[in-house]
C-alpha cells in the first residue's frame, strides 16, 4: 500500500510537472508572438517614413548634413588651433621655469660653497687667533724673562761699580794717607 501510495504521489508531481512545463511554453509563444507583432509594427512605421523622403529632401539633408560637417571641421580645427597655442606657451613656461629652476639651484650651489668658504675662514681665523694669542703670550714672557735678566745685569753692574767706587775711595784714601805719611 505504501508502495501504491509512493506511485501516485509520483504520477501527480511529474503530472504538474508536464502541466507546469506546457503553460511555460504557451506563455514563450505568445511573447514570441508580441515580439514578431512589434517588429511588425516597426517596420510598417519604417516604410511609412521612407515614403515621406524625396530625392530633393535627401539631397538638402546631405547639404545640410555637408555644411553642418565643415563647420564642425573648422570649428575643431579653431579649437585644435587655440589648444596648440596653449600647449607651446605651456612648453614655453615649463622651460622657462625649468631655467628658473636651474637658477636656483646654481644659487643653491653658490650659497653652500659660500657657506663652507666662511666655515674653512672662521676655523682658519679661529686658529691663527689662537696662535696669535699663543705667539703673543711667548713674546710678552720673552720680554718679562729678558726684562729680569736685564734688571739683574743692571742691578750686577751698577753693584759692581759701587764696589769699584768703593774700592777706588778706600785705595785713594789709602794712598792719601801713605801720602800724607810720608
Amino acid at each position: 500500500m505504501t508502495q501504491t501510495a509512493s506511485e501516485s504521489s509520483k504520477f501527480r508531481v511529474m503530472k504538474s510537472f508536464e502541466e507546469i512545463l506546457a503553460a511555460r511554453k504557451n506563455l514563450a509563444s505568445k511573447v514570441a508572438t508580441k515580439e514578431e507583432e512589434a517588429e511588425k509594427e516597426k517596420g510598417k512605421q519604417i516604410l511609412e517614413t521612407a515614403a515621406t523622403y524625396t530625392a530633393d529632401s535627401i539631397v538638402k539633408g546631405l547639404a545640410d548634413l555637408q555644411l553642418d560637417f565643415g563647420s564642425i571641421v573648422n570649428q575643431l580645427l579653431d579649437n585644435l588651433h587655440q589648444e596648440s597655442t596653449k600647449l607651446e606657451e605651456l612648453k614655453l613656461a615649463i622651460e622657462i621655469e625649468n631655467q628658473h629652476l636651474q637658477e636656483l639651484q646654481k644659487v643653491r650651489v653658490v650659497a653652500d660653497a659660500l657657506h663652507i668658504l666662511t666655515q674653512e675662514h672662521q676655523e682658519k681665523l679661529g686658529f691663527l687667533e689662537q696662535n696669535f694669542s699663543e705667539h703673543q703670550e711667548n713674546i710678552s714672557k720673552d720680554m718679562t724673562t729678558k726684562r729680569k735678566a736685564w734688571q739683574k745685569e743692571q742691578q750686577e753692574y751698577e753693584a759692581a761699580i759701587e764696589e769699584e767706587n768703593q774700592l777706588l775711595i778706600k785705595q785713594r784714601e789709602n794712598e792719601l794717607k801713605i801720602y800724607l805719611h810720608n
